[in-house]
This record gives structure tokens, C-alpha cells and sequence, in this order.
């Protein structure tokens, strides 16, 4: 089964704020940040069950060559993206983001 894959407003602008902290560094790192969170979005769409649930029922991939995570949380058919954030955020902070979004 193939669910869809739906990038919620609050994930959009973590995606936004990092691909534009990759672009002033170098526009190619901005085009690598996108394609692989595009490649993870179709991986998600395929197998949205193949990670674990980290926060309540949301679940956690991280980027390969990139330090964020991508959270989300899987329905019936539909793989919600909650965030984009930093691995290296404070846990904390996290909580608060995911405890927002994922109501």
C-alpha cells in the first residue's frame, strides 16, 4: 500500500529555514537538503512504518547527509510530516514542537 505523504505548514517553514541556511553557505547544499528530504518523503510513502515511534504515535528518520530529523506521524493512508528539525536541538524544545503539531 502507498500512503500519501502530506508536509504540514510547521514543517514546511523548518524545511524553508533550513534549505535557506544551506543556500547562503552554497546553493548546491540547498538542492542536495531537497532532494534528500524528497527522497525520504517517497521512502516514507512506501514503508511509513519502518521507524519508531519517539514521541507519543510520532516517528522519527533522520536525513543521511544532513543533520535533521524529519518527524512524522502515520493515519489511515497518510503520512503527516510534523517538523524538520536540527539533531542537535535541545529534547525539550522537540517535545514542545511535536506536542504542538501533533494535536
Amino acid at each position: 500500500m502507498s500512503y500519501t505523504v502530506r508536509v504540514e505548514p510547521g514543517a514546511v517553514g523548518d524545511l524553508d529555514a533550513a534549505l535557506d541556511y544551506y543556500a547562503a553557505i552554497g546553493s548546491h547544499l540547498a538542492l542536495a537538503l531537497g532532494d534528500e528530504f524528497y527522497a525520504t518523503a517517497h521512502a516514507l510513502k512506501l514503508f511509513p512504518n519502518s521507524h519508531r515511534a519517539v514521541y507519543r504515535q510520532v516517528r522519527r528518520v533522520g536525513l543521511p547527509s544532513f543533520p535533521y530529523l524529519v518527524y512524522y506521524a502515520v493515519g489511515a493512508g497518510v503520512v503527516r510530516v510534523l517538523a524538520v528539525l536540527p539533531e542537535r536541538q535541545d529534547p525539550a524544545k522537540t517535545q514542545r514542537v511535536l506536542g504542538r503539531r501533533a494535536a
